[in-house]
């Protein structure tokens, strides 16, 4: 009896190395996973628009723009992740206030540079206020 209960004790893992691996393997795909269940967002938008959290995050994968007349809002708590090189061009109107603990997050989506967010002279007043720029 001694023997069946010291086997079966060393039956699971016999592979911990393959353990090991599964693990890395899931915090990997949990890592990108913020990227593939991001909203893309690319070109002019064509009406007022609200970012919310429920879309959040908001991946630029080449460039937004805000033409004249257009209002972006981004409600606080939202992550706005831009690709390699995107940029966010304001020629209308950007709203985005985050609070104190929903702060709007401006940052890359991968280890690369992005362009930034750049405010035409033919902007009309923007609020930027409560909010993170990383790169």
């Amino acid at each position: 009896m001694t023997t069946s209960s010291s086997s079966s004790l060393h039956r699971y893992p016999r592979h911990p190395r393959h353990f090991i691996i599964v693990l890395l393997l899931l915090l990997i795909v949990s890592r990108c996973g913020v990227v593939w269940a991001a909203t893309p967002v690319s070109g002019p938008l064509s009406s007022n628009t609200v970012w919310t959290t429920t879309g959040s995050p908001y991946l630029i994968t080449n460039g937004v723009t805000v033409p004249q007349a257009i209002v972006l809002t981004i409600n606080p708590g939202v992550q706005v992740l831009f690709g390699p090189s995107a940029y966010m061009h304001v020629q209308g109107t950007l709203n985005a206030q985050g609070t104190s603990s929903l702060r709007i997050l401006f940052s890359n989506s991968t280890p690369s540079f992005w362009a930034g967010v750049v405010f035409a002279s033919s902007s009309t007043v923007s609020t930027l206020q409560g909010n993170g720029f990383s790169y």
